[in-house]
């Protein structure tokens, strides 16, 4: 018969068996079991700029963003008493857009009165000028002499395409300037598939390069390698020579959320 010791002994060498056993188990399986990193766990991870931001995320890290610039704000009498108001607004980050940011409008006259103001929401698209247009400003009987334009909160930076790619005005054309302006021209899709919803922005600036109007139309779709016409009017004829006109195309940025 086995002696004490020796039973003691192999029960000691079976429990060491066995939880060495068990240990190499756990750690066979613990990477199946392990939570898979992603942009909403709160963790700086998967070649993440900040937590949840930057690398595969959606959300970019506002710290390596170049920040929004406003170029300019002028207004133009449309009709008797109303205006309308633009903005130039750039944004130099290539990939990096924003999907949608409220701004804000203040109309004053040369003694600093607050004719209106107007609220309103834009997307800002990646690495090109966005205008911002807010084309009926009732102003009373009032002069417009200055024209202010802020964003009211914080831009939240999104990976972006700009959805305009492939899109391109031509053939620009100009017609009775000296009484009831209209700006023609097309707009080409050079893509294979069509795009839709086009907000389209027209911008008359006299020979010094200040702007002295601007319009706005919409193209509801353009089919993929095609052409359409846009035309632009004005009730009122510009105050100075015209020198230039931007046609510039906007769209709602499409964002995979997933």
């Amino acid at each position: 018969m086995q002696s004490v010791w020796a039973k003691r002994r192999q029960l000691i060498y079976g429990t060491v068996f066995v939880s060495v056993l068990t240990a190499i188990l756990v750690v066979s399986i613990l990477p199946f079991f392990k939570d898979e990193p992603t942009c909403f766990d709160g963790i700086q991870n998967q070649g993440e700029t900040a937590p949840d931001k930057g690398g595969p995320c959606l959300l970019q890290d506002e710290r390596l963003m170049q920040p929004l610039k406003v170029l300019w704000a002028r207004s133009f009498p449309v009709r008797d008493n109303t205006a309308a108001a633009v903005a130039y607004v750039e944004n130099v980050n290539p990939n990096a857009g924003v999907e949608m940011i409220t701004y804000q409008f203040k109309l004053y006259t040369s003694d600093n009165f607050l004719i209106t103001e107007k609220f309103g929401r834009t997307p800002i698209l990646p690495g090109m000028i966005t205008p911002v247009i807010e084309p009926n400003l009732n102003t009373g009987k009032h002069k417009v002499a200055f024209t202010f334009f802020q964003f009211v909160d914080d831009p939240v930076w999104i990976k972006m395409k700009n959805p305009t790619e492939g899109l391109e005005i031509q053939n620009v054309r100009i017609q009775n300037a000296s009484s009831t302006p209209e700006i023609s021209a097309e707009i080409v899709n050079k893509n294979v598939m069509p795009k839709r919803k086009i907000v389209l922005t027209a911008v008359v600036f006299d020979d010094v390069g200040n702007a002295i109007g601007a319009s706005r139309t919409f193209i509801n779709k353009i089919g993929g390698n095609s052409t359409a016409e846009v035309v632009f009017t004005w009730p009122l004829p510009f105050e100075k020579k015209i020198g230039r006109v931007d046609i510039i195309p906007t769209m709602a940025p499409k964002i995979d959320k997933r």
